[in-house]
């Protein structure tokens, strides 16, 4: 199983060299867009992979945890590195209690830890029989959900003891787990060999719903009032069900294999990773409608909403994690969605090709200013790409 887990990785890291190959042919116009988004993100490095991504309580820290065998707690608001955190294998699942004062990450080395926020020191190590694909806390932050890919089980421990409560046992790999916001309820995405997700009682460990894709399921989140579950699979969807009766109520097609599904805060939301793709991008939850498509240069692996739902957190492939900011990602987008002069237009393609090549334009009068009617936002970030010609 571990071999087949490498040999997955090893043939999204490829995709990926593909995809990279593929950006550099968009068209210049697309370009100056897709930096712009960028532009307006704050960056955060790691040596290897990003692969998941998730905001503290209170939205002023963010974990990462990355294929360099690494968990990072950073500074939101400075992009500052405050503690590093170890495993013996790639972390794939990190999230914050409740209150913001543990940690929980799952990695490769078939544990889940339980850190200390404030001193970084580790309080727990909770072993599996295989790698640990994602972690949960429970609301009240009583109790911690992990989920494993080699195993096939899904287990909730104690947190203040460290102790077993329930082992889930599954069909196939089990490659998330989320708790329902009242904490009645857990549900887990079975990757290989599933091509499910499943609704669990958390008090009797008795299972409520299946909800069946046409392929193996990898991302699921309920919405913030738990009426609803969106769910992520290989078909290229993400899902949006009924937790009561487990009936369908929205789907939405990707152009590849949707990773991870993450609801807004308000619940209005739900920003999708598509692990094929380069593309993060966020859906208006009630009609279904795309708002938002967000550019990496590698496969996109994770995505969170902050606290107050004002940014969204995306980790990557390549071997970032960023955090946009959504008032600042709506200024571009409504930017291009005016009509544009044949002039204005002319510029944005000398702008993009400017940007494709790290050079700058020698613009015109003319040229200088159509710049200076821009958004003061998108004028600040295209300064460095234009010069008023001799």
């Amino acid at each position: 199983m571990k071999n087949m887990k490498i040999a997955v990785f090893s043939g999204l890291v490829m995709m990926g060299a593909s995809l990279a190959q593929a950006q550099g042919q968009i068209q210049p116009k697309e370009q100056v867009k897709n930096f712009l988004f960028n532009k307006m993100a704050k960056v955060l490095e790691h040596e290897g992979e990003v692969l998941r991504a998730a905001f503290s309580p209170d939205g002023t820290k963010m974990v990462t945890g990355s294929y360099d065998k690494t968990a990072r707690i950073w500074d939101v608001r400075t992009g500052k590195q405050l503690h590093r955190l170890t495993h013996e294998g790639m972390v794939e699942g990190v999230v914050f209690s409740p209150d913001g004062k543990k940690l929980a990450t799952g990695s490769e080395d078939k544990t889940a830890r339980i850190w200390d926020v404030r001193t970084g020191k580790q309080l727990h190590r909770l072993t599996h029989e295989g790698g640990v694909s994602s972690v949960a806390f429970s609301p009240d932050g009583k109790r911690l959900a992990t989920g494993s890919y080699e195993d096939k089980t899904a287990r909730i421990w104690d947190v203040r003891t460290g102790k077993q409560l329930h082992r889930l046992t599954h069909e196939g790999m089990v490659v998330e787990v989320a708790f329902s916001p009242d904490g009645t309820k857990l549900a887990t995405a079975t990757g290989f060999g599933g091509k499910k997700a499943l609704v669990w009682d958390v008090q009797t460990g008795k299972q409520l719903h299946q909800l069946v894709h046409e392929s193996y399921v990898s991302g699921v989140a309920f919405s913030p009032d738990g009426t609803k579950l969106a769910t992520g699979s290989e078909d290229k969807k993400a899902r949006i069900w009924n937790v009561q009766t487990g009936k369908q109520l929205h789907r939405l097609t990707h152009e590849g294999e949707v990773f991870r599904v993450a609801f807004s805060p308000d619940g209005k939301k739900l920003a999708t990773a598509i692990i094929d793709s380069t593309k993060a991008r966020i859906w208006d939850v009630q009609t279904g409608k795309q708002l938002h498509s967000l550019e990496h240069e590698g496969l996109v692996s994770s995505v969170a909403f902050s606290p107050d739902g004002t940014k969204l957190a995306t980790g990557s492939h390549d071997k970032k994690a960023r955090i946009w900011d959504l008032k600042d990602l709506e200024v571009v987008k409504q930017f291009f969605a005016r009509s544009f002069t044949p002039e204005q237009e002319e510029l944005l393609d000398a702008l993009g090709k400017a940007i494709q090549q790290k050079g700058h334009v020698p613009a015109t009068q003319e040229q200088m200013k159509n710049f200076g009617a821009f958004p003061q936002k998108i004028r600040d970030a295209l300064q460095p790409y234009i010069k008023p010609a001799p």
